[in-house]
């Protein structure tokens, strides 16, 4: 069996949708639906009519907790060998999505299956997403590895999803990429990702710092290899710098002064590993770092650190 976990606040106009792309999953006899209800108003009519079709209950929240709660609520209360999340205004891609992901992971006995996602901008256009570590869109994991590691997801309203595959990531899980389409990440003006004109893309910087340092200090307290932690640190140390630069927000200096304290307990001296992880983490090519000075891992040190302590 499969549990498919859909965190939920209010999403009457838009979760039909998601069901109605579950329901026609070739495997939907193998599906236990778990509707996360974060303390909104309740999915009585959406139950009793899929209930014809899939195997599907609600869990309803006293107090609205986020995304990451509602998901944490899910697995508590979910029980089967292998999980996915898909969200309230999202869909699967067609109805053989869940079982090409399902037969992946059986097939090749992996802990986590990665498979594309279609990301929709508000023009309708999409970007396809291939080999993504970050959300959890078009992906499946198996239950035991997550148990046996203790992974959980934190009470963060955004990021949540990149702190809990970062977890699962630095715990050397095997893992499988899946080159199919399987999910579509639908455009919602009202989503916490898109709304009020996207201003995630900035606030989420600073969701995204306090994920991986809660990331980086889980890993720490469960005593995981000194170079995971040392590489993961100094990745998004980079990348904060990189931010840092381009947007010039000192408010970013401050939220980075855990994230800097972690770096210089658990620091890198081999050169050449401080570029690869600067270029792995960016995305950008030798000749773009040196145009952006960021080539010199001394100067970036120095520079980010004196606006770290001066904020």
């Amino acid at each position: 069996m499969i549990d498919v976990i859909i965190p939920a606040y209010n999403a009457h106009k838009t979760i039909h949708q998601t069901l109605y792309s579950i329901s026609i999953q070739t495997i939907a006899d193998k599906l236990n639906v778990y509707i996360v209800n974060d303390a909104g108003k309740d999915y009585k009519e959406y139950i009793d009519f899929f209930s014809n079709f899939i195997k599907i209950q609600e869990i309803r929240l006293k107090k609205n907790g986020g995304p990451g709660i509602a998901r944490e609520e899910g697995l508590k209360h979910s029980h089967a060998k292998y999980f996915t999340f898909i969200d309230s205004d999202d869909v699967f891609a067609d109805p053989v999505s869940l079982e090409c992901l399902y037969d992946s992971i059986k097939t090749n006995r992996s802990d986590l299956v990665i498979g594309n996602f279609n990301e929709q901008s508000y023009r309708g256009e999409y970007l396809i997403h291939k080999e993504d570590k970050t959300w959890l869109h078009g992906k499946m994991y198996r239950r035991n590895f997550i148990e046996k590691n203790n992974i959980h997801f934190n009470d963060s309203r955004a990021n949540e999803d990149n702190a809990f595959n970062r977890s699962i990531l630095l715990r050397d899980p095997k893992v499988t990429y899946l080159d199919k389409n399987v999910y579509y990440w639908l455009y919602n003006e009202n989503s916490i990702t898109r709304r009020n004109n996207q201003e995630y893309s900035y606030e989420g910087l600073f969701g995204y710092v306090e994920n991986m340092v809660w990331v980086l200090e889980d890993a720490i307290k469960n005593k995981i290899a000194y170079d995971k932690i040392a590489a993961l640190a100094l990745s998004v140390f980079y990348a904060m710098y990189y931010y840092y630069l381009n947007f010039e927000k000192k408010e970013l200096a401050k939220a980075c002064k855990r994230l800097l304290e972690i770096v210089e307990e658990y620091p890198i001296k081999n050169e050449a590993q401080r570029l690869q992880l600067i270029t792995d983490q960016l995305d950008l090519s030798k000749e773009q770092l040196d145009s952006r000075k960021l080539i010199n891992p001394i100067i970036s040190d120095v520079e980010f650190k004196a606006m770290v302590k001066e904020s």
